[in-house]
């Protein structure tokens, strides 16, 4: 993950995905992306202060539940990257640098969803 990359580099959003589940109800999209505007920085401050406090356990809870709704909202390109997280934070030697990039990515992503015009 690149966090050096301004908001106006970031990659287009593939809401693909969402869209074939919603059956093409743009409401519903609308929704779906809201509520992950809205739900995910406490999630992302959830993984900050676990991995603070030790709590690698609680890294890969908060991980897992974004590694489920990444793909929903047109945020592939993190999916790997938390995943490896969820997996192996107890012995990645970087894990501090790959989770303020992962949460730094989203928090463009997040940026780049309040753009959309519904």
């Amino acid at each position: 993950m690149d966090s050096k990359k301004s908001i106006s580099d970031f990659p287009e959003l593939d809401l693909k995905y969402l869209r074939e589940v919603s059956g093409g109800n743009e409401e519903f999209v609308q929704q779906i992306i809201e509520i992950f505007i809205e739900d995910t920085p406490s999630m992302l401050n959830n993984i900050r202060e676990s991995y603070a406090k030790g709590d690698f356990e609680k890294v890969k809870f908060y991980t897992h539940k974004l590694t489920s709704q990444l793909p929903m909202v047109g945020l592939n390109g993190a999916v790997d990257e938390a995943r490896l997280i969820e997996k192996e934070c107890n012995s990645l030697p970087d894990l501090e640098n790959r989770i303020n990039g992962l949460i730094d990515f989203i928090e463009k992503g997040i940026e780049k969803l309040k753009q959309i015009k519904f």
